[in-house]
């Protein structure tokens, strides 16, 4: 199974994954070797790897090779938009209601994400509004892919 951008699991480590996914199913604590968090600024970034490092139980963990996540939305304000716009909450859809959604100008994005790169972020994972989802994909994609540090 290919999960954020790995190689696909051999049947072992596909066998190590399905015990993990059913403790957890279960309610149960499970060990693994990445982790997905809710974060749309550094400072979450920062919060998330403080948590980590102290559940590592000992181990070392190398923060360039410790894949890290958070899922969200991003959407580009448009010149003059305000982030409560009417297309501003179609875009973040659900992630609105729970105070989610990274949004701002292109450069505050770019100096955002970047800040997010920096305190040790790995990936981005965009959770747009189903509806709007091409159009906030397409607006990442010609906004901000390939400006970030």
């Amino acid at each position: 199974m290919r999960v954020m951008g790995r190689k696909p699991h051999s049947i072992r480590e596909f066998e190590a994954y399905l015990k993990a996914l059913k403790a957890l199913l279960r309610g149960e604590e499970a060990p693994g070797d990445d982790v997905i968090f809710a974060a749309g600024a550094a400072n979450g970034v920062r919060a998330a790897w403080h948590l980590i490092d102290a559940d590592a139980d000992g181990r070392a963990l190398s923060r360039e090779n410790f894949p890290t996540s958070t899922l969200t939305t991003i959407v580009v304000l448009e010149e003059g938009e305000r982030g409560d716009s009417d297309r501003v909450k179609q875009q973040c859809g659900a992630m609105a209601m729970v105070g989610g959604g990274v949004i701002g100008t292109r450069d505050q994005l770019i100096d955002r994400l970047s800040a997010m790169h920096e305190a040790g972020l790995g990936q981005v994972v965009i959770l747009p509004n189903f509806d709007t989802r091409f159009d906030v994909l397409e607006s990442v994609a010609e906004n901000l892919v390939g400006h970030i540090a």
